[in-house]
């Protein structure tokens, strides 16, 4: 009597603990489904979880060590930090680049000992002899990141990268949430958590050494404040001026030194301390603080429940005792205060989950997002940095 997809997939997975402790550790932690449309594999982000979706006609047509090193294959690209990447609008440079994902995974399963199937129409993933061979060029280097396999490529011919971007793929690239946009922040938290938690349980020998690097590039890059106040609070922010000889005088020329407009914006930070706030959720809050006062930012925390539960004080690191809290959340009393330190933007961190509507404020509001809540604000920007 033939087995049903499910039950395969559960033999597969005792495999997979047995062999490759890690993986197996990540794919736990996913959420997996099988559709009878689907082509291949894949793994992509919907609704804020990450979810692998396999095929069922083609998992079942697969032997014992195929299915082991699908599920190998799919769990190496949220090793690689791919759900963390930006997705290519160019068709073709978003073929170009599945490609180069799929060439960095061969690498790193090869380092972690997964067993390779024999290639044949079902299994035929893209490896660095292969590209050699269809480019004809022995000189591309092996073990090295997806950006240089992608960079080799996008330095082609154009007519070299129409016939490679024509190539079917192994598996499926779909990394986004459906109406998330292009937001690779969701990615990295997400990726994050799931390595950090898989890492709990396994011993150092189970781990790949990419992982940890994958851990430490996005926990540095979850919010790039420089680049998101310059482009936010650029028309809300009171201006002063500085001399520079690199400016020409409007009136007298180079002679005489020009005027330079400095950005220094005055940020409330707001902190949402209700119940439902974890530990890592405030330690995050701290974390970017931090961050922002390295950058030279006048920043004053506002700690806020259901109402404001200290009197809104200048954030110095050195001084810093954590938060307070611990009620319900209404996000009004909150803004208002913000309001009466006369701010210039206000920086929320929450879990999105009050039982108020508050009103749209005079100054811009950063929504730093630590859950998927009820509230979805009619104004603001959301940044998803979810727990660690």
């Amino acid at each position: 009597m033939d087995k049903s997809v499910e039950s395969l997939y559960e033999d597969t997975v005792i495999r997979l603990i047995s062999r490759h402790k890690f993986f197996a550790h990540i794919l736990l932690q996913l959420k997996t489904r099988f559709d009878p449309k689907f082509p291949t594999a894949g793994v992509s982000i919907r609704n804020s979880h990450v979810h692998m979706v396999i095929g069922s006609d083609f998992f079942k047509i697969l032997n014992e060590d195929q299915r082991v090193f699908v599920l190998c294959y799919e769990m190496a690209h949220i090793v690689l930090g791919h759900l963390g990447k930006e997705r290519f609008q160019n068709k073709k440079d978003h073929q170009i680049n599945n490609i180069a994902m799929d060439i960095a995974i061969h690498e790193i399963l090869t380092e972690a000992k997964v067993l390779f199937p024999e290639e044949n129409k079902t299994i035929k993933p893209w490896t660095v002899e292969s590209l050699r061979k269809f480019v004809e060029d022995d000189s591309i280097l092996g073990n090295e990141t997806a950006e240089y396999y992608f960079n080799y490529l996008k330095n082609m011919k154009n007519d070299m990268q129409e016939k490679i971007a024509a190539m079917p793929n192994f598996d499926v690239h779909d990394w986004l949430d459906e109406g998330s946009g292009e937001n690779s922040n969701l990615g990295k938290a997400l990726t994050v958590g799931i390595l950090e938690n898989a890492k709990r349980g396994c011993g150092p020998g189970d781990i790949p050494g990419v992982a940890d690097l994958t851990i430490d590039g996005f926990k540095k890059s979850v919010v790039d404040w420089r680049a998101i106040l310059r482009r936010f609070v650029a028309s809300a922010v009171d201006h002063s001026y500085r001399t520079t000889r690199n400016k020409r005088n409007r009136r007298y020329g180079f002679a005489v030194p020009g005027k330079k407009r400095i950005f220094t914006p005055t940020i409330a930070f707001i902190v949402d301390t209700s119940g439902s706030m974890t530990e890592g959720m405030l330690e995050t809050a701290a974390a970017e603080m931090v961050k922002l006062e390295k950058l030279g930012y006048e920043i004053w925390v506002i700690e806020a429940d259901a109402d404001v539960q200290k009197v809104p004080y200048e954030f110095k690191n050195r001084k810093f005792k954590g938060f307070k809290g611990g009620g319900g959340t209404l996000y009004q009393p909150a803004l208002d205060a913000a309001l009466r330190l006369n701010c210039d933007v206000a920086v929320y961190l929450t879990d999105m989950d009050p039982a108020d509507e508050p009103l749209k404020p005079k100054f811009p509001v950063l929504w730093l997002r630590t859950a998927i809540g009820s509230f979805n604000p009619s104004f603001g920007k959301i940044i998803d940095i979810f727990e660690k």
